[in-house]
């Protein structure tokens, strides 16, 4: 038995020797496509305020050839959103040469340009977005090209080192050489500048040749982040721009007691969502923890403080009437004013106005001092005006008379619709970046009405 475990274990290593001496027979593009093989996320940052993401993916195709591919997404103010995606694919025999490319614009929602490269006889040949073909460029590209970088840095150049890599353009197109200058070395990595038409770019490279952060021209700066971090845009035109369009218009929401919304991707078919909707439903069904004892007013921040004059006789109220009261109160604190950029509440209550986050939590902060356990919740939510669609949104969950209830403060609904789906982050998180590449649709089907227009 020992004889055999060891001739097993001299086996397991002469195999990973021979795979270790294998891989470092391989080409260096396919060594660092291997290195670089999975997707990576990058938030992007204008003056502090974030504003979209980058997301880069490198695979191999099941027919071994290597695609790359990125999307750039920013969103800039309420309805002008730019979306870039571009995917390149690679040969998987040397000399491992471009064998298509595409990349597609869509600024707001104005038509896609699309322009596409396909090889032919050794040359790039572009086929222009009215369907015309342009003359072949100058020359092929090959993965040693697109990674000439990658593979210069494993080399070790001394400091202030520069390189000048072909690199292929879509707008126009054309391959054209940049030059990269070596500005610093240290233990994480390496420190590039490069000159762009916006002015300098300085990104850091480490060691799995991922780019940590990109400061394009002290105008646009990008953070690898998680796919989540990314795709939670902070720009105070979020919600007013992402939206879901619906295949038909809905009619009186408040009659609807129940309906089931699927949520498409244009581009392929898939199902990305099946949510059931009913009226009242709630993120978590299950009761506070710990109920929220009266708040003594000396406790009570000084600009919630000045809303409600008499908090003694707001207590004093049965819990229905407590929040029937508050939603009075916002409503006559806050106007609504789509892409007002976040601010503390203090600061929201002074300038008197809002987008649907700073109403919810404006909401939550006065039932919680009122007694009433509340919490905003973000989903999807019925835009009952054009451009027709479900709108990422916020409104509130109160424990009232020991039960939920859904209470949407932007709105003015004491018992918000049908249309209001709690989505958890997972979910939240993809319709997110559907919806921000535009290629999300809403399809509304199972409809149940009743005459009842409030809560079950």
């Amino acid at each position: 038995m020992l004889r055999r475990v060891s001739a097993g274990l001299i086996l397991t290593l002469i195999l990973t020797l021979f795979l270790g001496v294998q891989q470092s027979r391989a080409p260096m593009e396919l060594r660092l496509s291997r290195l670089m093989a999975g997707e990576y996320w990058h938030t992007i940052t204008l003056e502090e305020r974030r504003v979209g993401y980058l997301f880069t993916e490198a695979r191999v195709l099941p027919d071994g050839s290597w695609q790359y591919s990125t999307h750039t997404h920013v969103l800039m103010q309420a309805g002008e959103t730019l979306n870039i995606h571009k995917v390149l694919r690679f040969a998987g025999s040397a000399p491992y040469q471009l064998l298509s490319g595409e990349q597609t614009t869509r600024r707001g929602t104005g038509k896609a340009v699309v322009v596409r490269i396909s090889e032919s006889g050794g040359s790039l040949h572009v086929d222009t977005p009215e369907g015309g073909q342009q003359s072949p460029l100058a020359r092929t590209i090959t993965l040693a090209d697109y990674l000439g970088v990658e593979t210069w840095l494993l080399g070790r150049p001394p400091d202030g080192a520069r390189l000048r890599a072909p690199t292929l353009l879509f707008d126009p197109p054309t391959i054209r050489r940049q030059t990269w200058t070596l500005a610093s070395t240290d233990a994480t990595g390496w420190t590039l500048t490069t000159e762009a038409p916006t002015g300098t770019t300085t990104s850091h490279i480490n060691h799995h040749m991922v780019a940590d952060t990109i400061d394009m021209a002290g105008l646009f700066d990008f953070a690898v982040s998680s796919r989540e971090e990314a795709l939670a845009i902070a720009s105070p035109a979020f919600k007013s721009s992402y939206l879901l369009p619906v295949v038909d218009r809905l009619e009186a929401t408040a009659d609807i007691a129940s309906m089931r919304l699927t949520v498409l991707d244009t581009a392929s078919g898939e199902v990305l969502a099946r949510l059931d909707a009913h009226r009242q439903q709630v993120s978590d069904a299950a009761p506070p923890r710990t109920m929220n004892p009266a708040v003594d007013p000396a406790s009570v921040d000084a600009s919630l403080s000045q809303l409600v004059h008499d908090w003694t006789a707001l207590r004093g109220l049965p819990p229905h009437r407590r929040a029937d009261r508050l939603l009075t109160v916002v409503r006559d604190a806050l106007r609504y004013q789509e892409g007002a950029a976040p601010e503390t509440l203090d600061r929201v209550i002074a300038r008197g106005y809002g987008e649907c986050t700073e109403f919810a939590d404006l909401f939550t902060a006065l039932a919680t001092a009122a007694g009433l356990p509340s919490r905003t919740v973000i989903g999807l939510a019925y835009q009952a005006r054009q451009p027709w669609g479900f709108a990422f949104h916020a409104w509130v969950e109160t424990w009232v008379d020991d039960h939920w209830e859904v209470i949407d403060p932007t709105w003015g609904q004491r018992f918000a619709d049908v249309t209001h789906l709690p989505l958890d982050q997972r979910v939240l998180t993809s319709l997110r970046m559907y919806s921000s590449q535009q290629t999300a649709i809403a399809r509304v089907g199972r409809i149940v009405r009743d005459s009842v227009a409030g809560p079950p």
